[in-house]
């Protein structure tokens, strides 16, 4: 069994058996013992008899019996796990002795949370397994202590083909094929139940036996006989002959246990023989006997009859003994609680559609997704189906151009759409279930398939997909599990390069697509999204902890609003928003707001070209910086290298007060260098109407090189020389500072809102305003980078002015924690991200790595009032923190990603009660706390 595509649910399993208790609900009203003895119950033949209530009129019809009398135990149809828990409580309601409760599986509604759909796209034994082994956990939470299984549909259906009496031989080979495979499965999905649950599980049919008779029937039909009449191996009874279907005892565990469903035995038609065969059932060693409550007037018969038989007295004695050790066994286990139980369920569900996506055809290689920076994408759909949740989250990788085809829409249109598509375009062509192939949607599906890339996704399940589609019209087919939000998203991610690719196909659909068939794909270390307890993090305290801090923050004005991103191995498993915009409540936080990253441009923007030009060896650190700028030469800076300065050692300034030049004595704007219409030497815009002289860059650039040093040579913060990256990458790549970011960094990342004056490109309402600035542009900052100093450079700068949303932060950040690669590129070299993300000088007591912000000394040992960042943090952690309220910050040693997201001056950057409460390390230090294994064990005790 390939158990080990799932350690964490293994690990959540065990843990959850560790810390849980009995189940207290139903046994609060059964007795500690269940020696069953006539002076107990005046007819304890009653006790071998169990009732079907496994339809809602059979509960109704049951539920008197069961107030009567003292039946051995209830048969109930699987369902929803409240339903199925409402019906097991009134039944306890209504008894005063211990009872059996079983129940009957039923694909259509199962416990899990998968639909018949889904479960019929189960095509892994492990997957069965833990299907199984979920199955009754939450069986045993509720109270039953049986499960009677049948095999799943694609056995009834292979059954119900071999019973032709037309079938060929090459035709019952594939499907001995099927049938073996899903027998196989289906152990496994008894295996998963039995192995971590005290359930006693039941097999109700055995269709390999049903396969092996009919292979006999077409291959040796002189041995027919030996297989008539019996499809099921249970001991030798009086019974057997006339018995042509039982419930089978359990091969695993229970050899010794022995039920029959009267209701199975076709040739039984009336109330004597119906009671016949219940009694010799009985006298026979059956420890249960089921039937429906109109049949329960032959109880009385039976029990006369059998007092009247004297051997019959031990037989029952012995048969009640062996249900006494066996209800007692069931009731030994402990249960999770259900929350708990809903937590892992989750887990399941998430990796099951993962599983379940099968990659039929990929002629052009384009599965997982490529060239996100050449590409350009489409999603079409059909609006008939909701596969929005699909495109939505293909939009978290790229820019997604979308065109829904809805009842109203003209062949005319769908014309003009695909003409505008430029040459390098993708389409993924999503069909859902509920697609109808009219002759109008044809036309309209050909035009689409005209175009040279179309990936079909299919949505309508396999079986469909021979019969509606003409798959050699398309260079890909993706089988998605199902139409589910969680099954769309799971499967944008996977065709984005987020998750491994590898499911196969639970039925034949050709001779080209057999069973089993299904392409490989790796994932391609794309940032994914899952929950917390897929990354083994308790997500209620992962919540609660981090919700009270962050509204501690607004409560306290330290921000009006904030957004939190936590992702570890490559999943984002939290993405929260709280509050607004503004203190006027105006805008409420969303996850695609667009934040100024002020400080954070140091580490996104020119350091990855320094570190791309440092490996290549077109630049050095440890040469002087006036090499490659040459306005340093002849100054008292000409000695200083460019490892220094990334270290912030260089003894450069902190900060040099540019924007005080552009004034006059009054404080107005000299007309000199400011200008309140944009003209031909006046076009770098700093704000709404007001524009700066294009050479006031180079005023910038020789007042740093002009300015003093400091005295020492230690560590000193200072952004200065972040100024005069950008045109320093520009003159020695010979190409466009801000085109060089775009094409070679953010559209291969697929980090499509990362920009430097974002006003040029989005709509107004996503930006977060930073600060009232009444000294200097004299209005709210909306759009417009926040740092007075990058403003006067036209918005772009080194030190600050990249503006982006929070996801496309953590697509940087986890290239980073990928050693330099993201999708299908690599963009930096391992050994080149770990020079850059160490301490450079310890010994000078400067923690910094280069451009990179690294944690305290001795950081691991400082309270959470003084240590920066969480003291949780590893040595080899980095990351960055920005001016406007951002924080970065990536742990190697964890997979751990946090992002932090907030507006903290507004209205003034006078507030500095986000430090004073140094919420960023308290909320950073939860994660710590609760990704721990010893801790989380400690949190949940």
């Amino acid at each position: 069994m390939n158990t080990h595509i799932f350690p964490y649910i293994i690990t959540l399993l065990l843990l959850s058996f560790s810390l849980s208790k009995p189940l207290t609900a139903s046994t609060e009203k059964e007795k500690a013992s269940m020696s069953i003895t006539k002076e107990q119950n005046n007819n304890p033949v009653e006790n071998v008899f169990m009732l079907d209530m496994s339809t809602d009129t059979l509960f109704q019809q049951g539920l008197s019996i069961v107030s009567k009398y003292k039946i051995g135990g209830v048969l109930l149809g699987e369902n929803h796990i409240d339903a199925l828990s409402k019906k097991i409580e009134q039944i306890h309601k209504r008894i005063s002795h211990p009872i059996f409760i079983a129940v009957l599986e039923n694909p259509n509604q199962p416990l899990v949370k998968l639909s018949s759909e889904n479960i019929n796209n189960i095509v892994e034994d492990s997957i069965a397994y833990y299907y199984g082994s979920l199955q009754g956990q939450y069986l045993q939470q509720i109270g039953a202590n049986m499960y009677i299984s049948r095999a799943l549909s694609h056995h009834q259906n292979a059954q119900q083909l071999l019973a032709s009496p037309n079938i060929s031989k090459p035709h019952l080979a594939t499907l001995h094929k099927e049938i073996l495979f899903w027998e196989g499965l289906h152990n496994s999905h008894i295996v998963g139940i039995k192995e971590v649950t005290e359930t006693f599980h039941i097999n109700k049919e055995s269709n390999l036996s049903l396969l092996e008779k009919r292979y006999k029937e077409i291959h040796h039909p002189k041995e027919q006989n030996r297989w008539k009449g019996t499809y099921y191996n249970y001991k030798n009874s009086k019974t057997q002959q006339k018995t042509i279907q039982s419930l089978l005892h359990d091969p695993i565990h229970f050899s010794t246990y022995s039920f029959m469903d009267l209701n199975d035995i076709a040739s039984i038609n009336s109330r004597s023989l119906q009671k016949h065969l219940a009694l010799e059932s009985i006298m026979d060693g059956n420890e249960m006997v089921l039937i429906k409550p109109n049949q329960w007037k032959i109880v009385g018969k039976v029990t006369q009859r059998l007092f009247k038989v004297a051997e019959s007295t031990s037989s029952l004695s012995a048969t009640q003994k062996n249900m006494f050790e066996l209800y007692k066994w069931s009731k030994s286990g402990n249960t999770i609680p259900k929350n708990r139980l809903d937590k892992i369920q989750d887990v399941f569900a998430q990796h099951f559609y993962q599983k379940s996506i099968v990659l039929l055809k990929d002629e052009s290689n384009n599965i997982p997704t490529n060239n996100l920076g050449s590409t350009h994408f489409t999603s079409i759909s059909f609006e008939i189906d909701s596969l929005e949740s699909f495109t939505e989250r293909l939009k978290s990788y790229t820019h997604i151009e979308e065109f829904k085809i809805d009842d109203k829409i003209e062949s005319k249109e769908v014309d003009e759409f695909l003409k505008h598509l430029p040459t390098n375009t993708q389409v993924f062509l999503s069909i859902g279930k509920n697609m109808v192939f009219s002759s109008k949607n044809i036309i309209l599906l050909n035009k689409i398939l005209h175009h040279k890339q179309v990936q079909l996704v299919w949505f309508r399940g396999a079986s469909l997909l021979s019969t509606d589609f003409n798959i050699n019209k398309v260079k890909g087919v993706i089988i998605a599990p199902s139409t589910t939000t969680l099954a769309q998203n799971t499967t944008a991610q996977s065709i984005m390069g987020a998750n491994r690719i590898d499911g196969i196909l639970a039925k034949s659909l050709s001779n080209e697509y057999p069973i089993g068939y299904g392409l490989v794909r790796d994932d391609m270390g794309r940032l994914g999204f899952n929950t917390p307890e897929y990354e083994q993090i308790d997500s209620d305290k992962l919540q609660s902890r981090i919700d009270s801090l962050a509204h501690l923050g607004m409560t306290e004005k330290a921000y009006p609003g904030c957004q939190i991103l936590i992702a570890k191995n490559n999943k984002i498993i939290f993405h929260k928003t709280y509050g607004y915009h503004t203190y006027k409540k105006q805008f409420a936080v969303k996850k695609d707001d667009i934040y100024d990253w002020a400080s954070i441009t140091k580490v996104a923007g020119p350091t990855i070209p320094i570190m791309q030009l440092y490996e290549k060896n077109v630049i050095s650190l440890d040469v002087p910086y006036a090499t490659y700028w040459p306005m340093w030469q002849n100054s008292n800076k000409e000695e200083i290298s460019l490892r220094d300065i990334l270290a912030h050692q260089a003894q450069l300034k902190p900060y040099l007060p540019l924007w005080s030049n552009t004034l006059d004595r009054n404080g107005r704007y000299k007309k000199s260098i400011i200008h309140h219409k944009k003209s031909k030497h006046f076009n770098l815009k700093v704000s709404p109407n007001l524009y700066i002289k294009n050479s006031f860059k180079d005023t910038i650039f020789s007042e740093i090189t002009q300015s003093k040093l400091l005295g020492h040579k230690k560590y000193t913060y200072s952004g200065l020389a972040f100024f005069t990256f950008p045109r320093m990458i520009e003159l020695v790549t010979h190409q466009s500072y801000e085109k060089y970011l775009r094409d070679s960094i953010y559209r291969p990342l697929g980090a499509t809102t990362v920009t430097y004056n974002p006003y040029k490109y989005f709509a107004h309402n996503r930006y977060v305003p930073t600060e009232n600035d009444q000294f200097f542009r004299k209005r709210l900052i909306v759009g417009y980078v926040h740092d007075e100093g990058a403003a006067l450079m036209g918005g772009v700068s080194g030190n600050a002015g990249l503006f982006g949303d929070i996801v496309d932060c953590a697509k940087i950040f986890q290239m980073f924690l990928n050693e330099g690669t993201y999708g299908d590129k690599k963009f930096i070299e391992p050994s080149t991200i770990k020079e850059f993300t160490r301490c450079q000088f310890p010994e000078n007591e400067n923690r910094r790595g280069l451009s990179f912000d690294k944690p305290l000394i001795d950081n691991s040992d400082k309270s959470i009032d003084e240590c920066y960042p969480a003291y949780g943090c590893s040595n080899q952690s980095y990351g960055h923190g920005g001016f406007t309220g951002t924080f970065a910050w990536a742990d190697p040693k964890g997979k751990l990603l946090f992002i932090f997201f907030s507006n903290r001056v507004y209205p003034t950057r006078k507030d500095k009660i986000l430090y004073e409460l140094n919420l960023r390390p308290q909320i950073q230090q939860v994660i710590y706390n609760l990704v721990d294994s010893v801790d989380y064990k400690k949190e949940l005790s």
